[in-house]
């Protein structure tokens, strides 16, 4: 529900405030670095925010499947007090793709999506060791029925930095 979402969403980041302008002498409290969001995505909108958050958006042009795809992000999140806010795109898990996978080429969609998804999560587990290691939070960003949280990656991950679980209906 949406309540959910934003109670998990307030928790995690605390009172989502505006980056301080670049003329400002004031340093930012925490920074929140969305991994994988899209251009526009609502946590990191201006109305938001204050002088006490930096937001750091990680998208589509910063390509977080390729062996360089890191270098930005382990950058981002050695701001203060960071929350690496996962957003991995969920589709390869989604409920739907049990029934796209009997259309014509569903199963090759699925391989597709499922690839993207490894190649994204790799690099997220070497930026989140590093957010680990400078006493950051992280947060994963998935409904509850998406299939990834059954993976053995993902399972090994919640177990190794302790995350808690929040339930989330759809996409937040």
């Amino acid at each position: 529900s949406k309540a959910v979402k934003k109670a998990l969403h307030d928790r995690a980041a605390g009172d989502r405030q505006k980056p301080a302008s670049p003329a400002s002498t004031t340093t930012p409290e925490r920074t929140i670095v969305e991994f994988c969001c899209g251009d526009d995505s609502r946590m990191g909108q201006e109305r938001f925010l204050d002088g006490n958050c930096t937001v750091r958006r990680l998208t589509i042009k910063n390509d977080l499947r390729t062996k360089s795809g890191p270098q930005a992000a382990l950058k981002a999140v050695e701001g203060p007090r960071c929350l690496l806010w996962a957003s991995i795109p969920c589709i390869g898990g989604t409920q739907s793709q049990r029934i796209n996978v009997t259309r014509p080429g569903g199963k090759a969609r699925l391989r597709r999506h499922r690839k993207a998804f490894h190649e994204i999560w790799t690099n997220f587990e070497i930026v989140a060791e590093r957010v680990h290691s400078l006493g950051g939070r992280i947060a994963i960003e998935w409904p509850t029925s998406c299939d990834y949280w059954r993976l053995g990656i993902v399972r090994r991950f919640v177990a190794r930095f302790s995350l808690q679980e929040a339930k989330c209906n759809g996409c937040a």
